[in-house]
């Protein structure tokens, strides 16, 4: 069977269909839809209802959307429901402005804990559903002639290659099994162009958010540092008091920084200055690890060991300080690890930092995952 021969929309449906007996063995509901409801995902909903296949729709609720698409969303979903699908609107534990004031940082390109707390951890609702994403990999037709008709993404380390569940992305594929979270997602407008999106909207007649025709090409949160900075200074003019909140709570966390005793940038202690170095494209990139740290620790030198701390504090219900400073809480983490280890969802080098920045001593985990010194002749057999 091949989904390459024909127009992306036939292709796409046809794909829907073939796998919609392994969506109904993990889920009676049949695909979880992920959904914004901006352009790609209102296609995707509409390829499932053409399909014809068994399918509920989740949106996360970010507080940082455009107030036009959060309405939109609104609206679409109540159409849903009256057509006899379920509907899920889900709230993450913490605000955007509440994570900025615990990570103590703004979100950057190679920081984004925002979209991990607001839009990607699982969530009850999801069940054990095979999830469904408007992602895309902007891919060129020639491109797309010579795919592999199935592929699995099955990247086990953690770095700059892994692809976040709501990227476009050239590594993206139609089907892919996720072996960190061990969830599988199915990608119909993986190979899809923007061209195909708006041509098939128009060919179909599904409405799209009103703001497409202000200008904006891309829909999502405010702010989000992967978007350009052109296209979030478009943002902050359309919607200003989404900037005067992020200016309040910039204020905000240079107060906790302070207080913590942790660095400030030179270039920008005042709200208004570091607003303005956040939305420097290069500092999206890269954030100075001798000026600026994640909890005192160099964000460019050791970004992922404080994803994996951060991850445990957050199992915890504690600051990162309180790993190291506090003993109890120190046994748990170290615990946490432990077992955290045989997921295999970070790489070896993470864990043995991580745990060095809680001991002090330089150690590293055995074959089944015990944390044990290390032997300074091992290597020299």
């Amino acid at each position: 069977m091949s989904f390459t021969k024909n127009a992306p929309d036939e292709e796409a449906v046809r794909l829907l269909r073939y796998y919609e007996g392994l969506a109904l063995h993990y889920d009676a509901r049949g695909y979880c839809v992920c959904t914004s409801e901006g352009k790609d995902s209102r296609v995707l909903g509409h390829l499932m209802r053409r399909a014809g296949v068994r399918h509920f729709y989740l949106h996360s609720i970010t507080g940082i959307d455009p107030p036009e698409l959060v309405y939109f969303q609104r609206a679409n979903f109540q159409t849903y429901r009256d057509l006899g699908y379920l509907t899920y609107d889900v709230m993450y534990q913490y605000s955007m402005w509440q994570l900025m004031r615990i990570k103590k940082i703004p979100p950057l390109r190679k920081v984004r804990y925002c979209c991990e707390h607001l839009k990607e951890r699982p969530v009850p609702q999801q069940g054990r559903a095979i999830l469904s994403l408007g992602v895309r990999k902007y891919e060129s037709v020639g491109r797309r002639k010579k795919r592999d008709e199935l592929e699995i993404a099955s990247d086990k380390k953690r770095g700059d290659n892994i692809i976040m569940p709501f990227d476009n992305s050239e590594k993206r594929r139609i089907f892919e099994t996720c072996y960190q979270d061990n969830q599988r997602r199915v990608n119909p407008l993986a190979y899809w162009t923007d061209s195909d999106i708006w041509s098939y909207s128009k060919d179909v007649g599904l409405k799209q958010c009103s703001l497409y025709d202000e200008g904006f090409t891309r829909l999502g949160c405010i702010g989000c540092p992967m978007a350009r900075r052109a296209g979030r200074e478009q943002e902050f003019r359309r919607w200003p008091k989404f900037k005067a909140q992020y200016l309040r709570t910039f204020g905000h966390m240079l107060e906790d920084r302070r207080a913590l005793g942790l660095p400030v940038l030179e270039f920008a202690s005042t709200p208004e200055q570091w607003f303005e170095w956040w939305l420097n494209d290069k500092a999206a990139e890269k954030a100075d690890g001798n000026q600026l740290t994640l909890w005192g620790y160099a964000e460019d030198r050791t970004a992922q060991p404080a994803r994996l701390l951060d991850d445990i504090a957050w199992e915890l219900g504690v600051n990162i300080s309180d790993l190291r400073l506090v003993p109890e809480t120190k046994r748990q983490a170290l615990d946490i690890m432990r077992h955290m280890r045989e997921r295999e969802r970070y790489p070896l080098h993470m864990w043995e930092e991580a745990v060095c920045y809680l001991t002090g001593a330089e150690v590293q985990f055995g074959d089944y995952g015990e944390i044990e010194a290390k032997d300074a002749n091992k290597d020299r057999g």
